[in-house]
């Protein structure tokens, strides 16, 4: 403003009516708003460029409707002017890298719209080097629980990745009779793997209190259990039957199906060499490519019979008398005649006997049985005198 100032000098308050006065006023200076001069009137405009702060101290002002205002949920709890202020929305702080409940022992939830999905990521954005992204759950102190928690809207802990009090890695299932199960898809593997170089890695399955120790091995058509119930004892189960492995001492064995235990490890064939008696269609002694063919044993009527069976018939049997039976049918006499030139019959029931040899004829002998019959029919009759 220039010009001659006539006086006196009235400064009015538009706002209130009121009037300033003081000392003589030879400069009025203009630091914001905007000044305006009409005629004998200079007009000094503050709107919008100043005005009284809303709300309470440390509220974080905001327009209303075209006057500051302060929210009592969103205020400086400490202005630090660094990494240690500290700002209150709602129920959460926000302090430097931090977000914290307001009150103790509150919960702090990040929500998802819908299908959205919550993600969290390293990024570069402030000139850093983004590589892995790690997720830190951390507990107070070595004793305490580290605890990742699934849970529903309904429930409150249906289970979760924990590394406890003795800093071991749990994952665990709180929900009664549910499984944790480990996926992979196609020949990808299951791996447990001790991260030191040349240390043992040890799998441990263990029952609770006196519960016992299990490992099933199934698919939907074939399944084996390995069971631990006894102390120092390893069965291995099928549907019905269980071998048993006793490791208990040098003696303790393993049981078969049948009851049998071995307690000494097999060195080959050993002798005698003892089977089953068998039977026709299943010999003891058989063959790959024929298992109703070869030799089993039997008693008739108390008498052991060692028997070769061919396809499942008894072909040869070998009695305790030293006779020989073949096809159940024929028996060979035990001994021979006390002279010679005797043959074998066999007669229509089964039996044989030695029978005299037939006298031989000549050819001089039947040239003369010939010359010397009168017909056919005497002939018969000397060669049958014969």
């Amino acid at each position: 403003m220039s010009g001659p100032i006539r006086p006196p000098l009235k400064i009015s308050d538009v706002a209130d009516g009121g009037s300033v006065t003081g000392r003589p006023i030879n400069v009025i200076q203009v630091t914001d708003g905007t000044l305006t001069v009409s005629g004998t009137t200079a007009t000094l405009d503050l709107s919008g460029s100043g005005g009284t702060p809303g709300g309470l101290t440390s509220e974080v002002q905001y327009n209303n409707a075209g006057s500051f205002a302060g929210d009592a949920g969103f205020f400086v709890v400490s202005a630090g002017g660094g990494d240690s202020t500290k700002v209150r929305i709602g129920g959460l702080n926000l302090q430097n890298n931090k977000i914290s409940p307001r009150s103790g022992n509150d919960d702090v939830i990040l929500k998802a719209d819908g299908s959205g999905e919550i993600g969290l990521q390293s990024s570069a954005i402030n000139g850093g080097t983004w590589t892995d992204s790690i997720v830190k759950i951390m507990c107070n102190t070595n004793a305490d629980d580290a605890y990742l928690k699934f849970r529903s809207q309904y429930t409150s802990d249906d289970g979760g990745l924990m590394c406890d009090g003795n800093q071991d890695i749990i994952l665990v299932s709180k929900v009664t009779n549910k499984d944790i199960d480990l996926q992979v898809n196609g020949t990808g593997q299951v791996e447990v793997q001790n991260t030191t170089t040349n240390n043992d890695t040890t799998f441990s399955v263990k029952g609770n209190g006196t519960g016992d120790s299990i490992i099933n091995l199934n698919n939907a058509s074939e399944a084996v259990s390995l069971i631990c119930d006894t102390n120092k004892e390893l069965k291995i189960q099928g549907g019905t039957d269980t071998f048993i492995f006793d490791v208990s001492s040098a003696t303790g064995g393993i049981t078969f199906p049948d009851s049998t235990v071995q307690t000494t490890a097999a060195s080959g064939v050993s002798f005698p060499l003892e089977a089953p008696n068998g039977s026709v269609g299943a010999p003891s002694y058989s063959f790959t490519n024929d298992t109703t063919t070869g030799m089993r044993f039997y008693t008739d009527f108390g008498n052991p019979v060692l028997s070769l069976v061919v396809d499942g018939a008894r072909r040869l049997n070998m009695r305790d008398d030293g006779s020989l039976e073949i096809n159940d049918a024929y028996k060979l006499p035990t001994a021979v005649t006390s002279t010679n030139d005797y043959v074998l019959t066999a007669q229509t029931d089964g039996s044989t006997a030695w029978a005299v040899v037939a006298e031989s004829l000549t050819l001089s002998t039947l040239q003369s049985e010939v010359a010397a019959s009168t017909d056919f029919a005497d002939f018969q009759s000397r060669i049958a005198a014969l």
